[in-house]
């Protein structure tokens, strides 16, 4: 190895025979990256991992200029490790977010840089996903309507959100409802994420997963206490949301630790149907009930570990979370034993190529500078938390479908699809945009298309959207579908769920078989049989 290459972190993470090392870098203050690294100053922005052709050829990798050149002697897949100053990283490196789809690079990023990577790219007419796996072929494999996730990206999102984080502890739990596949709960669990569970049942999928107890959070809500004994007898971490189940659970079990989720009534997300932490929200104790609260805490003896708080989804306004901070740091000061606090998620990504989202650096930096003050003045370290979801899995995945008919109406032309609102809900349920991609025919003459699904209702995923010429038989690709997707699948029309496929280091993985016949009718076999009269035919 070179002389000039010094190890930072350590390996765990990467696969056997894989080197971690870090490459010196100049900055404006004229010291070396290592140096201001080892003195603080610095953080972990980007990991890449640079398999063996590119190591031979960095040519292959047009858009990357580094100051420094990547010696290309090392057969070896390795890391290359940067410890860039941010927000100025971007400027410094000079690197384009063009081109990062290469089948040998993984990333690790922020900004722009951060979106180089993506789960599909377009290269000489034809859609590939990382890897270099041609998306037909995928299709021509397992069928349609097809769920395809990017393991490297769920990688990425979640060493971005832990390497955003300063503060001398943190956690991230995966709010698995947005994906409860158990391959992407091991995934999550193999990078040291910890579970955020809202059913008893993902609560017993995490477990089967590999997950420790101690590494799941119960966050449920408007369950019974029935539900939190038996989160209590698996040994999570018990969340509570309502002061009746508070006072239940106290009394029958005193002593005992719990965290407490409030409602900080204010009123955050992008859509009305996932904001959870306005007055009327069913979501959490009302900040107005703190008296209360303490009153059953002093009667029953009970151990507050935490403080939680959710304010809801597609938040891009760091502001934001930082008032919700100020008062969850105010609620805080009533509970001298916290051991952690958990600020929950619901942080914006992009749907549209010119889309905006939250900027997890500057998020990352602001809170963790404010945890760190509020921990100093209290004169105790306490562990800061997060449990993102969508910003974990949904630019993971790309739901694939074929076109069954393209009909013709006086005023609108309809892409009839094999699938509607029973595999992907969330456009008539939010109004989600989906970006949409013709994958048989990306280079086609533009036209305006309303996408439709094949449900007796109506199901749009999208009016009037333009997209290169699509045929009956041709394949569409919609993005950001790694979240709540499959997972608020149904059988409505009794049509079978589909198929999920994981890409993971450039190899397709089938991690959840396409439904049959047998899976609609199996719960329904229960070997009764009623004596219904046969009808009298003419």
């Amino acid at each position: 190895m070179p002389e000039n290459h010094q190890t930072f972190i350590d390996g765990n993470s990467l696969e056997p025979g894989t080197q971690r090392i870090g490459i010196p870098q100049r900055t404006d203050t004229g010291k070396s990256a290592e140096h201001a690294a080892d003195h603080g100053v610095f953080g972990f922005i980007a990991i890449f991992q640079v398999a063996q052709t590119y190591a031979q050829d960095p040519t292959r990798m047009p858009g990357i200029k580094l100051p420094l050149c990547l010696p290309v002697a090392q057969p070896a897949a390795i890391d290359i490790v940067f410890f860039i100053q941010w927000p100025s990283c971007i400027d410094e490196m000079q690197v384009s977010p063009k081109r990062m789809h290469a089948p040998s690079l993984k990333s690790l990023t922020f900004g722009d840089f951060c979106q180089g990577i993506e789960i599909m790219y377009l290269e000489e007419g034809q859609y590939y996903f990382s890897g270099g796996l041609p998306v037909l072929d995928i299709v021509r494999r397992y069928d349609t309507p097809l769920y395809v996730y990017e393991g490297d990206i769920m990688e990425r999102q979640y060493r971005l959100m832990t390497a955003s984080l300063q503060v001398p502890s943190s956690r991230i739990f995966y709010a698995c409802k947005a994906n409860t596949n158990l391959h992407v709960l091991r995934l999550f669990r193999s990078l040291g994420a910890g579970l955020d569970c809202v059913s008893i049942q993902e609560v017993d999928l995490g477990l089967l997963a590999g997950f420790a107890p101690g590494d799941i959070l119960f966050t449920p809500n408007c369950v019974s206490l029935e539900e939190y004994e038996m989160a209590r007898e698996r040994g999570v971490l018990i969340n509570v949301d309502n002061i009746s189940i508070l006072e239940q659970y106290g009394h029958r079990h005193p002593g005992a630790s719990v965290c407490i989720r409030i409602n900080p009534h204010i009123m955050a997300g992008g859509n009305s149907k996932i904001s959870t932490g306005h007055i009327d929200s069913k979501f959490g104790i009302s900040i107005h009930q703190l008296p209360h609260v303490l009153k059953v805490v002093e009667a029953t003896g009970l151990h507050v570990a935490g403080l939680h708080m959710h304010t809801g989804s597609d938040i891009l306004d760091v502001e934001v979370f930082l008032n919700a901070c100020e008062i969850l740091f105010g609620i805080a000061d009533h509970f001298p034993d916290l051991e952690y606090i958990d600020f929950g998620s619901g942080f914006k990504v992009p749907y549209r190529n010119d889309d905006i989202a939250t900027d997890i650096m500057e998020f990352g930096e602001r809170i963790s500078i404010r945890f760190n003050e509020y921990c100093r003045q209290r004169g105790r370290e306490m562990t800061l938390m997060f449990e993102p979801g969508k910003f974990l899995v949904s630019e993971a995945g790309v739901f694939l479908a074929r076109t069954n008919v393209i009909k013709t109406t006086v005023s609108t032309v309809f892409a009839g699809l094999d699938t509607g609102l029973n595999h992907l809900i969330r456009p008539m349920l939010y109004n989600a945009w989906h970006t949409v991609e013709n994958v048989s025919n990306p280079l086609g003459r533009p036209r305006i298309y309303t996408l439709v699904g094949y449900i007796c209702e109506t199901d749009t995923f999208g009016a009037n959207r333009r997209l290169p010429e699509v045929h009956e038989g041709d394949i569409l690709a919609f993005r950001n579908a790694g979240a709540y997707g499959f997972s608020m699948a149904s059988n409505y029309n009794s049509r079978y769920r589909p198929a999920e496929v994981l890409i993971w280091q450039g190899r397709d993985y089938l991690i959840r078989r396409r439904e049959q016949m047998q899976d609609l009718t199996a719960l329904q076999d229960t070997g009764v049989r009623i004596p219904f009269e046969e009808p009298e035919r003419n």
